[in-house]
């Protein structure tokens, strides 16, 4: 250390002591204070209630469910969908259709890193309905036009990006369960059925379907329309 200037006591007591370059002198001053960094704005409460019996919390910047939170700028999956299967009642011939909606967000690596997961089945009220779907438009509104801008810079930039757990799209197309289209084959898709359904021009049949149970399936309809001639 030769250089003059403020360093850490060696004397202790948290202040800085004047070193004048070759001892230290009787000149002290206190630490200056760090300024925390801005807090993001929480805006909104989406949702604020127990979804039976979990207690479930969303705004415009954070989401959290029994305990674990995340902070919506550090997602980088999302991934809902809804299902719906008889339940066979005690007499052979009685049986209902049980409704469950999921909703999903974290980090990579999938199941590893934070997320925070919500999976219920429709009650007797539309209540249950009514909270997915704000979290879905939650979603579509806060985190996944930032996850889109991200998966457009990374193909522009002429590498290439992974979505919906195998499928990859790039510069030149776009490819996934044994199928390669270019940008110009690709016709368009729907969402039917808890999948996503990927055309090809001048075939009727779909030719790549994802499960929106996948990580960012979700973001496959909008990245083809963006790049498909």
């Amino acid at each position: 250390m030769t250089q003059p200037g403020w360093y850490d006591d060696p004397h202790g007591g948290g202040e800085l002591r004047w070193w004048d370059g070759s001892a230290w002198t009787g000149h002290t001053q206190a630490r200056p204070q760090q300024q925390s960094p801005p807090r993001q704005q929480r805006g909104a409460v989406v949702v604020d209630e127990r979804i039976q019996g979990r207690p479930t919390y969303a705004d415009e910047a954070t989401v959290a469910c029994e305990g674990r939170s995340i902070e919506l700028a550090q997602v980088e999956w999302v991934r809902y969908w809804v299902t719906e299967h008889k339940r066979v009642g005690p007499l052979s011939w009685s049986s209902t259709v049980q409704t469950d909606y999921h909703f999903e967000v974290g980090r990579y690596p999938l199941m590893k890193a934070p997320l925070v997961a919500l999976a219920f089945a429709k009650g007797f009220t539309s209540h249950e309905t009514q909270v997915y779907e704000r979290l879905v438009d939650l979603s579509r509104r806060v985190v996944e036009p930032r996850l889109l801008a991200e998966t457009a810079a990374r193909v522009d930039a002429g590498g290439t990006a992974e979505l919906g757990a195998g499928v990859r799209v790039g510069a030149a197309g776009v490819q996934g369960g044994g199928v390669g289209l270019a940008w110009d084959e690709v016709a368009g898709t729907s969402v039917e059925n808890g999948f996503v359904w990927v055309y090809k021009k001048d075939v009727r049949k779909p030719v790549l379907k994802v499960p929106l149970h996948n990580p960012n399936t979700v973001l496959i309809p909008p990245v083809l329309d963006r790049y498909r001639r």
